[in-house]
Formats: structure tokens, sequence, C-alpha cells
């Protein structure tokens, strides 16, 4: 009698748990999506103490810069050197309210490259910098539909192209455009700050970046307040129910590492082949790395996001984000899948370079390839190492580091509501983007902020433009490019900065998903 009831009381637990859990996860949705009420204040946009028009004069400005052919090169020999000093001059000449303030000391380091300094009303507060960089990748100039170096705009007069435009020339001189505006209004920071300009970011900031942390150092800075370098974007139509911009601030930055994989085996002449080859060996170990990625997990950055998009987003999202307890092995799972997600949860892999053979009637005795990996936070270069060995399972398989190595970032502070600095960069995006939330982020691309690590745990890595897919397809490609929209916007950010900088408490940012 009793089993004969068994399949009927299981049915009922099941189905009383089963409303049990859409009960809770209905409560906490309903609370998240009623906390969504802190709204800050945008700028007005008019010419006065708390908006910069973006004039004729700093339009030009900027687009004179472009002008200058400061490319880097691999081979840190070929270096244009005078475009760099012309640039410098150029720089230094425009903006006079800058240079000849009593409030700014500054110094050209390592040659080439710029620090400022801007005197603050308070030493006892400690100072703070932002980054940008002098130099540009190469271009392909026939690849381009336009005088790469030209500085021309459209036939609208709405944008400008350029090499240098996004990466990171606008936001140099935007930064350079908002201290005129500041100093010219009177204005006398609280706390300290600087401006670092290197001028080899593009091959890793060895000469410039470094040189700068070396001049710090010896001019006895030996901490700041928080780092804020190029880095993630304001990105528009990027998350599907999201009616939402989204400003991506880099609160770490992925590891680098190239790994060699090799085999050595039998050659011969193709009209005998082997059962196997050193490029059939080598062709199944990269198509394992290539099939088995990483393991993905969501950790506590990955989960951020979604806790603050919860209460914007849409049903059945904001059902979702407001319960990641319940669901975040399926979001991880569905991050792990899609390419441009995937970096949050996980270290990628992608195998770049294949080499073997000279002869088409020669089988070869040796294979290489080159796989590239973008490591994140969690991970290791032993991690990483071992993965492969895991993967490709075969000791025929040589697998050694190759180049350089740069480890993964430490993560900074992305609590709104503990950390100032993350607040202040945060709150400065709302402020100047409307209809945006900020949230943290992973950058994959490196910057320079590898040299100033030792100085902060704040490091940040923001650019202030907004950015949809048809912005991100330029940057290091042809036709690159800034609407004046976009720069207006940059340079009433960093002015927004240098005011928020001051602050020296906490706001109340708290939201229902800290409650909870």
């Amino acid at each position: 009698m009793f089993l004969s009831h068994l399949p009927r009381r299981l049915f009922r637990t099941f189905a009383g748990f089963t409303v049990a859990i859409i009960l809770i996860c209905t409560v906490r949705t309903i609370v998240v999506v009623l906390s969504n009420t802190r709204k800050l204040n945008h700028c007005d946009v008019h010419e006065g103490d708390e908006y910069i028009a973006l004039s004729e004069a700093r339009w030009e400005a900027m687009k004179k810069s472009l002008t200058f052919k400061t490319i880097s090169y691999d081979d840190s020999n070929d270096v244009e050197t005078e475009e760099f000093k012309r640039l410098l001059e150029y720089i230094i000449a425009g903006h006079p309210t800058v240079f000849q303030s009593r409030l700014v000391t500054y110094e050209i380091v390592a040659n080439y490259s710029l620090l400022i300094r801007v005197q603050g009303k308070d030493k006892a507060l400690l100072p703070y910098m932002l980054a940008a960089h002098l130099d540009v990748v190469p271009v392909v100039e026939n690849q381009w539909s336009v005088n790469p170096f030209s500085g021309i705009e459209d036939e609208e007069g709405t944008l400008v192209y350029g090499r240098g435009t996004l990466d990171d020339k606008g936001g140099l001189m935007a930064q350079l455009s908002a201290l005129e505006f500041f100093l010219a209004r009177g204005r006398v920071p609280d706390r300290s700050f600087f401006l670092a300009y290197g001028h080899d970011e593009e091959i890793m900031g060895m000469d410039g970046a470094a040189s700068i942390a070396r001049t710090l150092s010896q001019q006895g800075v030996d901490r700041l307040h928080f780092v804020l370098d190029e880095g993630l974007l304001v990105l528009k139509g990027m998350m599907p129910g999201i009616d939402y911009n989204l400003a991506s601030i880099g609160v770490t930055e992925k590891g680098f590492m190239d790994v060699n994989i090799s085999v050595v085996y039998t050659g011969g002449h193709s009209s005998m082949p082997n059962k196997e080859s050193a490029v059939s060996i080598l062709a199944k170990a990269v198509e394992k790395l290539h099939v088995t990625q990483m393991p993905a997990e969501m950790d506590e950055l990955a989960d951020e996001p979604f806790k603050l998009l919860a209460p914007i987003a849409g049903f059945p999202m904001n059902f979702v984000f407001s319960n990641l307890w319940l669901f975040r092995p399926i979001i991880g799972y569905v991050a792990s899948k899609d390419k441009t997600l995937q970096g949050i949860v996980r270290t990628t892999r992608a195998p770049t370079i294949f080499q073997a053979g000279a002869k088409s009637n020669v089988i070869p005795s040796s294979a290489w390839a080159i796989v590239n990996h973008r490591i994140h936070p969690r991970d290791s270069k032993e991690t990483v190492l071992e993965h492969l060995r895991w993967t490709i399972n075969d000791e025929r398989v040589k697998i050694v580091a190759a180049g350089e190595y740069y480890k993964p970032h430490p993560v900074s502070p992305f609590d709104r509501s503990t950390s100032l600095p993350y607040q202040v960069v945060a709150d400065t995006a709302e402020q100047l983007f409307e209809n945006t939330i900020s949230i943290p982020g992973i950058m994959v691309a490196a910057t320079d902020t590898k040299h100033y690590l030792h100085l902060s745990e704040n490091i940040y890595r923001f650019n202030p433009i907004l950015a949809g897919q048809r912005e991100i397809a330029t940057i290091h490609a042809e036709d690159e490019f800034i609407s004046r929209e976009n720069y207006r916007r940059m340079i009433n950010f960093y002015y927004h900065l240098f005011i928020n900088a001051d602050r020296t408490k906490l706001e109340n940012r708290q939201t229902a998903n800290d409650e909870l």
C-alpha cells in the first residue's frame, strides 16, 4: 500500500519544492527591480562651468594630432623619432594654459614620453594618474579609403578618420583639452594628479611607461589613489533585452602567453607515406586544443555585471539575473559558448601559426605551431601548460612557452559601495553617457598599466567612447575613426573626472542585490 502511494508523494514533494523555488525567485526579482531608483545627474549640454562645448579649435587640435606618424614598430630600432618630437612640441605649444600654469610641472621622459603633474591644494591626499599613449600601430595604406595620417573628415563633417582616433590620440587630446578648460576656469584641484603619456605602448611600453614608472619612483611617488588608462568602451546594443548602454570598466587585464607545440617524426618521400607524420600528429594536437578549451567558471567578477543588469533587464532576463544562486551554471555555460563572452569565464587559447614542410613531394620530419593564450586572472603559466599537456596527452608533442609571458593583473576593487576610486570612475561614466550603467569587465588587450601595478591596487582601464560594432571593428584596422559626438563626450568625461576625483568619502550606492 505504501509503495503504491510513493510516486504520488514524490510528485507532490517535487511540485511543492518547485513552487517554493519559483516563489523565492519571483520575490527576489520584484525586490531587485523595485530597487532601481538611483539616478545620477547628467551634465547639461552648454558651455559653462559644468560642460565643455566642442569648439572648432578643440576639434581641429585633435585632428592635427592625427597627422603625426608616431608609429611603433616591432623592431624598436625603427622608430620615427622626429615624429614623436614634433607631436610633443605641438602638444606643449597648443595647450599654453596647461604648460604655463603655476600648478603644472612637466618633463620629457625617455626622450619621447611625457609626464605632467598638476599640484592640488591638499598635499595629504593621495594623487592619482591618467594614462594614454602617443604611439599608434602601423598601417597598410592601400587598405584605407583615406590617407590614415591626414585627419580628414567625412562629407558631413560628423567624424574624422585617422590612425589613433580611438587608440589612443583621442583620449590623449581629450585629457589635455579638459585640463586646459579646467585650469582656464580658475579651478584648483584638491587632489594632485599626473598625466602619463608613453611613446611605445603598442610594443609593450618597455621604454616609455616603464621609464615613467621609474621617474615617479625617483620623485618619491610610490603610491597612487588610482590609475586610469585606456581600455574597454561604452557598448551600445550589445546585450539583447537590455535597453541601456554598458560602460564596461576594465578592473583587471588578462595575461598573455604564446606556447610552441612541436613534433619531430620520421619524414621521407611523399610517395611512401607512413601511417602518421609530424604534420598529422601536430594537427591532431592542435585540433584537441581548439575543441577542448580551458574550464569555464563563474566567479565574483563574472557575477557582478549580471547583478547590476538585473534591475533594468526585461523579463525573463531580470528573473534569471536576480537569481544567480540558481542560474549561475546556466549563465556560465552560455557565456562559455559565445566567442565574445567566453573571455569573462575562462582562459582562451587559439592556434595562430602552423608551420611545416618546404617542398610538395617531401614529408617533413618536423612541424610546429604557436598557440596564443589570454590568461584569466585565476590561472597562471603553470596551470595553462598543465592543461595543455593533459589535453594533448601525447609524449611525442613537445610543449614549451615561447617569448614573453605576462601575468594576469590583480583584480582591482569593483564594489561601488565600498571602493571610492571605482565609484568615481563609474559615476563619471554615468554622468556623461545617458541611459548607461557602469559594469566591471576584463581587459583582453595589453595596456601600459602593467608598469604601474606597484603604484596602486586601484587600476582601471576605460575609454569613454560610445561604440557599436562599426567603431570596434576599426580599432587597429583600416578606416579607424571617431565622431564629433564621441570626442565631445571624452573631453567632458575627463573634465568631470578631475572634479569627482577630489571626493574623499563614498556616496551611497547600495543596491538590492547587496541586501539580498
